[in-house]
């Protein structure tokens, strides 16, 4: 159980093709896929020591603190593993104070070579679109499966962390979030 503070449900299940909201696969399998992720993430966590840091790990969340370049937590990424690795995991962004971003403002979501922003937010969250996340992976489910793609080193849990911190405009020490 979390120590510092309660977390509301940060599932957004939107589409239909994957709904794991109440399904639990078998838990020990869960449980050995969330330790491999988390071992990962502590062997990698000193090299991004100025970038992220771990918040807090319990089954089946993992909280990553993202730094501003002044060092400050800047917003919090909330992973949820639940049935890892069948499904990838969902994600969440939180304030520094553990509550839901639903929109970022405009000019912190950094977008791709192509312009596209790859965070959209939506009324249950901010949406990431990207390889490796559950939103992205239940929206084209057609044509970039999730089962093909979930042993793929570039969506390792460390990598997926990095990826997402490279969406966001570390820079701006405000508030990531539309008041």
């Amino acid at each position: 159980m979390p120590s510092n503070f309660i977390i509301k449900s940060i599932s957004r299940l939107g589409c239909s093709k994957i709904n794991s909201e109440y399904l639990l696969l078998d838990e020990n399998v869960s449980r050995e896929y969330f330790k491999k992720a988390v071992n990962d993430i502590n062997v990698n966590k000193d090299a991004y020591e100025n970038i992220w840091k771990v918040n807090e790990i319990f089954f089946p969340n993992i909280f990553i603190d993202y730094l501003s370049l002044g060092g400050e937590v800047f917003v919090t990424l909330s992973l949820n593993l639940r049935n890892y690795n069948y499904y990838p995991p969902e994600i969440g962004f939180l304030t520094p104070e553990k509550k839901l971003i639903t929109n970022f403002k405009p000019d912190i979501v950094i977008p791709d070579d192509n312009g596209r922003k790859h965070l959209i937010p939506d009324n249950q969250g901010v949406w990431v679109c990207s390889p490796g996340t559950y939103k992205y992976h239940d929206w084209y489910f057609d044509i970039d499966r999730w089962e093909l793609e979930r042993y793929n080193p570039d969506y390792s849990i460390v990598n997926l962390i990095n990826r997402l911190i490279n969406m966001i405009d570390r820079t701006k020490e405000l508030m990531p979030v539309l008041q």
